[in-house]
């Protein structure tokens, strides 16, 4: 029978990491699917994405995964899952996946190849997967992007991005220079195709516009998707379906996006 399990991992470069874990019934390892949240959220915000992820690995429509929410409190809950350099940031990236997943990996019984872990968030988090995704193409082998935030090449002035030092350096709350190298333009440059990728990206036909309409994110979608299917080792899908830049969009896109790249 699927349980819900929560975990604090203590002491990590971070501090401490709470996760939330869907864990189904298997007969064999899991692969594992890491769950990024968007700003401001936490990793409950999932918790309504449980029910399709269960009907869909019972019916066979997606392979069973160990599903792992991670809570960010970082940064005001706007980290972008990115190592910062800010006085108040934190290294995020870094013990997540140099910290968190090993430990994940030695408490359940899962796959431990690339090609047994995959990456989704939303908004924040969507922009979160795909950094994850295009820098550590040896522990993802795919990453789901649902309304992601990749402001390209630099967010709007009214952005997140810019208030919380996720993208900061010493007491300055955002670097342009920072952004710039943490960007998945920077990230494509230096990936190999040795280790081939996939990502889907998700996106509501009714997500609001911003003030600056070259940021609104149904045409940030269809850029970065331009970018990365013009990259060696990825294979990438794009989808504008209909919904709102909310929860209800991003539990049924997951499942979508899930079955792109699977």
């Amino acid at each position: 029978m699927t349980r819900v399990e929560d975990h604090r991992i203590t002491d990590t470069v971070a501090g401490n990491v709470d996760l939330r874990v869907l864990v189904p019934e298997s007969d064999g390892p899991l692969r594992v699917l890491f769950l990024l949240h968007g700003r401001g959220g936490s990793a409950s915000d999932w918790d309504g994405a449980h029910p399709g992820l269960d009907a869909a690995m019972a019916s066979g429509a997606i392979a069973p995964h160990l599903v792992v929410a991670v809570d960010g409190p970082w940064s005001d809950r706007g980290s972008w899952w990115v190592d910062s350099l800010h006085e108040r940031g934190r290294p995020v990236r870094t013990a997540i996946l140099d910290e968190v997943l090993p430990w994940v990996s030695s408490r359940f019984e899962v796959r431990n190849d690339r090609e047994g872990r995959v990456v989704a968030g939303a908004s924040m988090g969507g922009a979160g997967a795909v950094h994850w995704l295009l820098t550590r193409p040896d522990l993802f082998a795919a990453a789901v992007a649902l309304s992601p935030a990749v402001h390209d090449p630099q967010p709007p002035i009214e952005s997140n991005a810019r208030l919380f030092g996720a993208f900061g350096r010493g007491s300055v709350l955002f670097d342009a220079e920072r952004y710039t190298a943490l960007h998945d333009r920077a990230a494509l440059a230096g990936l190999r195709p040795g280790s081939p990728v996939r990502v889907a990206i998700l996106v509501g036909d009714q997500e609001a516009t911003l003030a600056e309409p070259e940021h609104d994110l149904v045409t940030e979608a269809a850029r970065l998707y331009s970018r990365v299917r013009r990259s060696p080792g990825i294979s990438a899908h794009v989808r504008v379906m209909s919904g709102a830049h909310d929860h209800e969009f991003w539990n049924a896109a997951l499942l979508d996006g899930l079955a792109l790249v699977n």
